[in-house]
């Protein structure tokens, strides 16, 4: 696996393949009412109460403004609040520093 991937635009195949997930919920984030982003809670297992977190921002300008944070703050309230998890959990690639920092 290789970071190679985070340069590409999203295609909307993908995307589609995503929201038709049984298992994963999407959520648009926006910033001053602009659409700019998604969160999404995916391989979601009610039975065992977990999920995985995921995000991305649509275009680097808006990068370093702390929406994503904010989102993912949000997401995992409706993550335990919503759907009654225990534990959310997300990886990130050594050398995506500002992932980090979201996390």
């Amino acid at each position: 696996l290789t970071s190679d991937w985070r340069a590409a635009p999203a295609q909307p195949t993908t995307i589609a393949m995503c929201v038709r997930q049984k298992r994963s919920r999407l959520y648009l984030v926006s910033s001053d009412g602009e659409p700019c982003g998604l969160v999404a809670l995916a391989d979601l297992d009610p039975a065992d109460g977990t999920s995985m977190i995921w995000y991305v921002l649509g275009d680097a300008a808006f990068a370093g403004r702390g929406i994503a944070s904010s989102a993912v703050r949000e997401l995992v309230k409706i993550a335990f609040a919503e759907f009654g998890l225990r534990s959310v959990y997300a990886w990130v690639m050594e050398d995506n520093v500002a992932s980090r920092r979201v996390l």
